[in-house]
């Protein structure tokens, strides 16, 4: 018999199944972090990061009380951050436009689409 995502949740994909969920990018609206939790049972563990620098900021995973809501968290070891003016790059004060700077070890200098195929092998 095929199985249906509606039988695959029902059993396997069942939230209770999971030991983790993860919201990347940006923060989640408070409001669905909320319905989130109230459907699955689970907190949700909200992380800012990227394809060209992996993870920067992140909420604890535990204490699970730790996790503020509709934020990514802060910094992860060997990460820099600095919240910046957009326009002129001057540090700024939260709930303004701004563009984030960050610095890691996991920062990478380019992208496949930039390099030739010699670069990426070596």
């Amino acid at each position: 018999p095929s199985s249906t995502i509606s039988d695959a949740l029902s059993s396997t994909l069942h939230p209770s199944n999971m030991r983790l969920m993860v919201s990347g990018s940006a923060a989640l609206p408070t409001s669905i972090l909320s319905k989130w939790e109230d459907v699955t049972k689970h907190r949700i563990l909200e992380r800012y990061g990227m394809t060209e620098f992996a993870m920067a900021l992140s909420n604890p995973y535990h204490p699970i009380e730790e996790r503020h809501p509709g934020y990514v968290g802060l910094p992860l070891p060997s990460v820099d951050v600095k919240i910046v003016d957009e326009d002129t790059g001057d540090t700024i004060i939260p709930d303004t436009l701004t563009k984030t700077i960050s610095s890691s070890p996991a920062t990478t200098t380019g992208t496949t689409e930039t390099l030739s195929g010699e670069l990426c092998v070596k």
